[in-house]
């Protein structure tokens, strides 16, 4: 499927054969990049490939609850269920965190630490 998309506040209108479907940003799970290609993952399994690259839907987006965990993929912080050291599990799937962006995506994460902040 190649498909084109298109930013709003809360949503993203993805593109096929003159027609725009809708899907609430909250519902995707994560973005993989493929060559010219990023494949949206949602909540219900379904899946969509727009033709375009990982740094420009991350720009449209232009949303803090999306961070990208390696080269070629940006999951939805709203989703985590569990981070085991470089392992992100979103429901069923489980994505690779690369170690060049590890702390970017620890930092996104509203962890509660312990102790007293000076």
């Amino acid at each position: 499927m190649n498909d084109t998309i298109t930013a709003l506040a809360d949503f993203v209108f993805v593109g096929h054969k003159n027609q725009y479907e809708r899907i609430v940003k909250a519902n995707i799970l994560a973005f993989t990049a493929s060559g010219a290609y990023v494949d949206i993952l949602t909540v219900d399994n379904k899946q969509y490939r727009v033709s375009t690259y990982l740094a420009n839907v991350l720009e449209q987006l232009n949303d803090p609850n999306f961070v990208r965990i390696s080269r070629k993929q940006v999951i939805n912080l709203f989703h985590i269920e569990l981070v085991n050291h470089d392992t992100v599990f979103l429901g069923s799937q489980s994505f690779t965190i690369t170690k060049s962006y590890r702390q970017e995506f620890m930092d996104a994460l509203p962890i509660l630490r312990t102790g007293k902040k000076v």
